[in-house]
């Protein structure tokens, strides 16, 4: 009885936590936009599968949480039938992709080879690719990443393909895209409020980048 009220205290402060998180990335999100890593992982540790019971009580409020990351930043990225969560970094951690499992709670993939902030990150429909877009590289970049969907066949499958690993899993950049430089760089404000990336659903490949100035590019990432 005493354990299960101990657990009721810790329920409740991770709640108020969480719920303070949410208030804050409404608020204030580009105060935060460095922090989301943090966020991310302090978020993601609340659905441990190994503690069954809090994960349970928790679930309302870490969804929430992640949903509110995935609204206000262009570079946080959710895929529902994969439960794979991607958030894209800066220079602090070598500007690079990373994709958690929410099922298990773990890292999944590491994906690296943009060489400034990555701004922006989406996956497409069946959550086996991901596109990025860096606008703070010379000239900007938009990279589409074959990520799979994971399991083992997947990771054999990757290798006979020409994937290669960094240590997080097998990962395979297919395709860089130059984006023509804008005429200056624009505040992450302007990130916040107009980048965004889109797979076209109905046309294989097909992508739509709004970029932070607000001018739109149609490209193909994929043959």
């Amino acid at each position: 009885e005493e354990d299960k009220e101990i657990d009721k205290k810790i329920v409740r402060r991770h709640e108020q936590a969480l719920m303070c998180i949410i208030n804050l990335v409404q608020k204030y999100p580009q105060v935060l936009l460095k922090h989301i890593p943090l966020l991310v992982s302090t978020i993601i540790r609340c659905l441990d599968p190994s503690a069954p019971r809090r994960r349970k009580a928790l679930l309302s409020a870490t969804t929430a949480s992640l949903h509110v990351l995935v609204t206000k930043y262009p570079n946080v990225a959710f895929h529902q039938e994969t439960q794979h969560f991607a958030i894209g970094t800066g220079p602090a951690r070598d500007n690079c992709i990373l994709i958690y499992d929410l099922r298990t709670t773990t890292r999944w993939k590491q994906l690296k080879g943009h060489r400034a902030a990555i701004t922006a990150i989406e996956f497409n429909s069946d959550g086996q690719y991901l596109i990025s877009y860096s606008a703070y590289e010379r000239p900007p970049t938009v990279k589409c990443w074959y990520i799979g969907s994971g399991g083992f066949f997947n990771s054999l499958l990757s290798l006979t393909s020409g994937a290669y690993s960094n240590g997080s899993g097998m990962i395979k950049c297919i395709k860089t895209c130059p984006m023509p430089p804008l005429d200056r760089l624009y505040p992450p404000i302007d990130h916040l409020q107009y980048t965004k990336l889109t797979w076209n659903n109905k046309v294989k490949g097909a992508v739509k980048l709004q970029r932070e100035n607000q001018s739109v590019l149609f490209f193909t990432v994929l043959p």
